[in-house]
């Protein structure tokens, strides 16, 4: 029998995991109450939106200085590589 983490002793890998999963549950709540209006399914997606959104507010600040930095990575990326492509053709920056 395996023991349930409680959210707190999650590690960063498996809360991202389970953010993600959470979304995509909630997604198919929403889906069911468009198809068949049954409010049941409405409030299980309300229900899951609210765990994400916790399971995001704990997310641990070395997570976020991780995320923070690979967004920076990914911005300085495509600045580069749009500053060496203007550079090749000549072109000034618009």
């Amino acid at each position: 029998m395996s023991a349930v983490l409680r959210p707190t002793e999650l590690t960063d890998e498996q809360r991202e995991a389970l953010i993600k999963t959470t979304g995509l549950r909630m997604i198919e709540a929403y889906q069911r109450f468009q198809a068949n209006g049954r409010d049941e399914d409405r409030q299980e997606a309300k229900r899951l939106l609210a765990e994400q959104t916790q399971l995001v507010r704990e997310r641990s600040p070395a997570q976020i200085q991780r995320m923070e930095r690979e967004l920076d990575e990914g911005i300085d990326f495509f600045g580069a590589r749009g500053a060496a492509d203007r550079a090749k053709l000549g072109v000034a920056r618009p």
